[in-house]
């Protein structure tokens, strides 16, 4: 059941979260536990802005445009010491919403977008890369490897952020999307990101 509601709370689009609010909202003031100046100051500051909504600019204007929408952080109530950090987004304009675990000293946030051509990741290092730095990508579809062992070679010194890419032969369908990038000895990974719909 934790998981379950996990998965409706990131995976709601806005009319669906927007309808619900309403029914509680009306709901609480019909039995008298909320005024109805509250109701209303509610209702008017219930807009996608302020519910995480709205997907943030990119930060690089070069890059693929980041979809992933109102992405927050916490860290998992059984890790003690803050060593992993798990971040989620809600529901994008074509029903995905992303999920990624990370090391806080080595990623420091995970982009997605989804178009006609496949799933592109952007995965922002901390630490730059020296250029030659091999890496390696693989990629579920719903629990089966598509992608294994592929290479990325890092051309320009200093590189922070790592492009993935799944190609599609039409617009992704509904279903849970796994990548990994891993050093290049598949001993440690640098990025875990999953995109479901």
């Amino acid at each position: 059941p934790p998981y379950g509601h996990f998965e409706v709370e990131h995976g709601v689009t806005w009319e669906q979260y927007e309808r619900c609010y309403k029914e509680a909202l009306s709901r609480l003031l019909a039995n008298g536990e909320i005024t109805e100046d509250l109701y209303n100051d509610i209702l008017e500051n219930l807009t996608p802005e302020k519910s995480g909504f709205v997907a943030p600019d990119p930060d690089n204007p070069d890059a693929f445009p980041n979809q992933a929408v109102g992405t927050e952080e916490h860290v998992p109530d059984w890790c003690d010491d803050g060593s992993i950090i798990y971040g989620y987004s809600k529901t994008d304009e074509n029903g995905f919403w992303m999920m990624y675990s990370k090391f806080p000293d080595i990623l420091e946030t995970a982009q997605c977008d989804t178009d006609a051509r496949g799933i592109h990741i952007n995965n922002v290092i901390k630490t730059p890369f020296p250029a030659g730095t091999k890496l390696l990508v693989d990629w579920w579809i719903d629990g089966e490897q598509v992608v294994d062992s592929q290479e990325i070679i890092i051309l320009e010194e200093g590189k922070t952020e790592i492009e993935v890419f799944l190609p599609t032969e039409s617009f992704p369908s509904s279903g849970k999307y796994e990548m990994r990038l891993w050093k290049d000895d598949h001993r440690r990974v640098y990025s875990y990101v999953t995109i479901s719909k």
